[in-house]
């Protein structure tokens, strides 16, 4: 079983999905990376290894500036100073979307990246990209910690651009670790420092910008605890932001519990969460699902429930509804998530900041979607009906095996 202190550690994601602007995209005043050639007194070369073949990080801007793109040269540019300090490498994908860092001690890489490769291709034909105008290829983000900390942006900071930044990846060997990533964070963008001093209590993050992220790989009471799953649920997360910036929130872990259950055929990534897990919790949500949607009682999907669950908190009852809600969505209305994510993106572009009588704007940092956009958005795409046939579909004892 996981102990109360491994879900503690390695289960909780302070930053679920948003943070300030990438100092190397548009912020100001985030400190931006020495090039390439300056760095002197490194702890060891950063070594990149993209295609079977193996570079230095100094060496990518001369061999590979024409074949990388722009995002994946930026963040080798950001993360080599901390993964020089301490002795990190980095496995990058074919197509640069993401790349992963982790000990140059590892050896699981292969499994690991093909697990990346997999979840990938997942989102990819989960939630393809959507027919999109150049002019709002441009989503707002701002920071998300746990509940209680108030954040506040102006529109030279909360523009980031979709599609554009590399993933990263980052398995960590131990607290440690996290602490001097964390130091590394705040250091370099000032606008992540008030958040950075206070996850170190946290197991890893999840952010949008830099968009990257982490979890421990060790630790005392993980029985239960695996890390693949943990690289499944926050990959699926960053690729998802990637593509369509901040989703609702019961959206995001849900889309992520569904990547997790199709291809890890198990959840073992709970945000947020204390306390004792049962062995049924891993897996069986359909059959929990399936036995309360029989009761006479049940009544239609609870939209407003879902709705207005908030980041920094669990629930499992949602939790599960939050799942089955997505795979009812994937399994029922194949192609339709995209126009959903695009739509509520949109709707966060138009109603989630403030405009100032100067024209700047200022990001509203816990927005969500209302109910009735919610709805309307869901009506518009899935049906007027869509509530009582998520739950009809759950009363038919929804899969989660592969599709």
């Amino acid at each position: 079983m996981i102990s109360t202190l491994a879900l503690a550690l390695f289960c909780q994601s302070p930053t679920d999905g948003l943070s300030p602007a990438h100092g190397l995209a548009t912020g100001p005043s985030a400190a931006t990376p020495q090039p390439f050639a300056s760095r002197v007194g490194r702890a060891k070369p950063f070594k990149i290894t993209w295609k079977k073949k193996t570079y230095e990080a100094e060496e990518v801007p001369a061999e590979l500036s024409d074949e990388l793109s722009e995002g994946a040269l930026e963040a080798i540019a950001f993360w080599t100073p901390w993964a020089e300090e301490n002795g990190y490498v980095a496995d990058l994908v074919d197509d640069s979307r993401v790349m992963f860092l982790h000990s140059a001690k590892n050896k699981k890489t292969k499994k690991q990246l093909g697990i990346i490769t997999e979840t990938v291709e997942w989102m990819d034909a989960t939630m393809p990209m959507p027919d999109r105008e150049t002019s709002t290829q441009e989503a707002s983000s701002e920071p998300d910690d746990v509940e209680g900390n108030s954040w506040s942006w102006s529109s030279e900071w909360g523009v980031v651009k979709l599609e554009h930044d590399t993933a990263i990846l980052l398995e960590l060997e131990d607290k440690e670790d996290l602490s001097s990533l964390l130091k590394f964070l705040g250091e370099n963008d000032e606008h992540l420092r008030g958040w950075a001093a206070s996850a170190g209590s946290q197991g890893g993050f999840v952010l949008q910008n830099p968009l990257a992220g982490a979890w421990i790989k060790t630790g005392p009471g993980q029985e239960e605890w695996d890390p693949l799953n943990e690289l499944v649920n926050r990959l699926g997360r960053l690729m998802m932001m990637r593509r369509f910036g901040q989703q609702p929130y019961w959206l995001t872990m849900g889309l992520a519990w569904h990547a997790e259950l199709q291809i890890r055929d198990s959840v073992y990534c709970f945000p947020y969460r204390d306390g004792f897990v049962g062995v049924a919790e891993h897996r069986g949500w359909d059959k929990t699902l399936r036995s309360e949607y029989r009761r006479r009682d049940a009544g239609d999907l609870n939209m407003q429930k879902l709705s207005a669950w908030k980041r920094g908190t669990f629930d499992l009852w949602l939790a599960m509804r939050a799942w089955g809600t997505v795979t009812y969505l994937h399994r029922e209305h194949p192609g339709k998530i995209s126009d959903v994510l695009e739509e509520l993106r949109l709707n966060r572009e138009t109603k989630g900041r403030t405009t100032h009588a100067d024209g700047t704007w200022t990001v509203i940092a816990d927005y969500e979607p209302s109910l009735d956009d919610q709805l309307d958005t869901f009506h518009r795409h899935i049906s007027e009906d869509f509530r009582s046939q998520a739950a009809e579909f759950f009363r038919g004892g929804l899969k989660a095996s592969k599709k």
